[in-house]
Formats: structure tokens, sequence, C-alpha cells
């Protein structure tokens, strides 16, 4: 069946404003405890098909290749910069920027500046400025912080929202 460009265009319409006001029918609620035992209870009693049983080791391989295949990696992704990951492990194997953690670390007593923490192992110098947005910073102590895992970890996350949000607020308004 064929539909005019003008059927089309209030289909479209139609279909966009039902998904901006959809909301899933369960959304929000809680299952009771007596529900939540008749399903656990129900799934336990239909075990998988395939349990107990392994794939061939052909089938494993024919898997292997059609998912590398898919998985969009080294050229094939989207974001990919031929040369980036070979400077910044020549850049991150350096001598010089050993010694830039080493100062930093010294600089903050081998101390967590968030938490703390003064567990050996568990530090990481953290740059103030990121690493990959300003090259001639990457070696300066005073771009530097000792943080631990955890607290880095959080660190760049919160920096991942600030943009995120930064994004979304600058973003042009969508018809």
């Amino acid at each position: 069946m064929n539909h005019t460009e003008e059927s089309r265009a209030k289909m479209s319409a139609a279909w966009v404003k039902r998904k901006e006001t959809f909301v899933p029918p369960m959304k929000g609620k809680k299952m009771s405890d007596e529900a939540r035992a008749k399903m656990s209870a129900a799934a336990k009693a239909r075990p998988s098909n395939r349990l107990g049983k392994k794939h061939s080791e052909e089938t494993r391989a024919r898997i292997a290749e059609v998912t590398k295949e898919r998985t969009a990696r080294g050229e094939n992704h989207y974001a990919y910069i031929d040369g980036r990951k070979a400077r910044n492990q020549d850049v991150r194997r350096s001598t010089e920027y050993t010694a830039w953690r080493v100062a930093v670390f010294t600089r903050d007593n081998f101390t967590c500046q968030d938490c703390g923490d003064k567990r050996g192992g568990n530090l990481q110098a953290h740059h103030l400025k990121p690493f990959a947005d300003f090259p001639e910073l990457q070696l300066d102590v005073d771009n530097g912080l000792t943080l631990c895992e955890d607290c880095h970890e959080k660190r760049h996350l919160k920096q991942e929202l600030v943009a995120k949000c930064r994004r979304k607020k600058h973003a042009p308004p969508q018809a």
C-alpha cells in the first residue's frame, strides 16, 4: 500500500508525539514479594534448553569471527584517529612522563588530595587540564594532582557529566 506524502507526514508527526508522551505501563510500579517469588519459581521451572551443553570448537570459532567483523575496532570505528594511540603511548612511556608523575607525587607527599589516602600502589597522577586537549601542559607539574584510583574515577565521571550538561545547554533547539 502506497501512502501520499501528506499522509506520511501526518503519520510521522503522530509517531513523534506518541514517542514523546508514551510512558511504559509498569513504570514506577513495584512488584509485590509474592509476585516476584512466583516469577522466580516460573523461571526456575523451565531451565534453558542450552543448559549443560557446550558449543563445538567450530561453532565457537564462527561466533568469534562474526563478532570481530561486527565490532567497530581500529580503522572501522567511527572515532578512529590514525596514530593517536601510538602518540599517547610514546608520551606515557617516556622518561619525562615518569619523572612528571614522581614530581607530582612528591609535591603532594604521596597522598590523595581528595580523600587523604596514602596507599602507594593505589595512587595515580591526574591532569587538571586534559592530557589530549593541552599537549603543552602534559608534563607541567602544576597541571598534575595526586589522586587514589577511586577519587580519580569519580573526578573523571564528574567531568564527563559537566561536559554532557554543557553540550545539552548549548545544543541548538530541536524542531
